[in-house]
């Protein structure tokens, strides 16, 4: 008596991608759209200075400038999109 056998094949992969957004600086105070941990900013621009290690660095101020309060535009965020992308099997 025979027996079928079922043979099932497996594949994963890694798929790994670049994206790219410009924040633009507040045109009130002229404050970097994003927290930084650098010096500079924080003798420039104290609200947008986070502590080295904060998990906030490189982020994204939000919809107010934390340095001066002023309302931020919508298109003060410039999305590039996808610069690179590639899947590793």
């Amino acid at each position: 008596m025979s027996k079928d056998v079922a043979t099932d094949t497996v594949r994963t992969w890694r798929e790994q991608g670049l994206t790219a957004a410009v924040h633009l600086a507040c045109p009130r105070c002229r404050a970097p759209g994003v927290f930084c941990s650098e010096d500079w900013i924080l003798m420039d621009w104290p609200g947008c200075y986070v502590p080295p290690g904060d998990v906030r660095s490189g982020q994204s101020v939000g919809d107010r400038c934390p340095n001066c309060l002023a309302a931020r535009g919508p298109n003060l965020l410039k999305r590039l999109g996808e610069i690179w992308r590639n899947r590793f099997t």
